[in-house]
């Protein structure tokens, strides 16, 4: 055989193990306790800017229901919120609903979705959950 072709061999087989063993230990229980440590309830996540004053909803029943709040403190009560790891749901079941909009801290929309079934959010790509967001919004 030629030496070349064993290498490559060796190589893909080395690529191979690694990502299996990573698949495993991202999905240990000891590195989820890590997540959770960094993701400890009452982390707080700022998905958008809450000095600029452009939000927007985009669930009527829940612009009705914040009206109470008034336009000026939309982005100040709903862009920081308090989040949690995400931990026994399957993400790639998710059906994102577009939910809000803002503006983040260098003027660039930024939208905010839901998955109300699964009780999940997702801001800027990054997937989270937040029981207390959930809450206020779903109840």
């Amino acid at each position: 055989m030629n030496a070349k072709l064993i290498f490559r061999i060796v190589i893909l087989i080395s690529g191979l193990v690694g990502v299996i063993y990573a698949s495993n230990y991202f999905s240990s229980r000891p590195f989820q306790s890590s997540l959770d440590e960094v993701f400890q309830t009452g982390s707080r996540f700022q998905w958008c800017s809450t000095t600029q004053a452009k939000f927007k909803w985009f669930n009527a029943e829940i612009a009705q229901k914040t009206k109470r709040i008034g336009r000026e403190n939309l982005a100040k009560t709903y862009c920081s919120v308090q989040m949690e790891s995400i931990q026994g749901i399957d993400i790639k079941k998710a059906n994102w609903d577009k939910l809000a909009e803002g503006l983040d801290s260098e003027g660039q929309v930024v939208a905010l979705e839901w998955d109300r079934s699964l009780q999940i959010f997702r801001a800027a790509g990054l997937p989270f959950k937040s029981s207390v967001l959930y809450k206020e919004l779903a109840d």
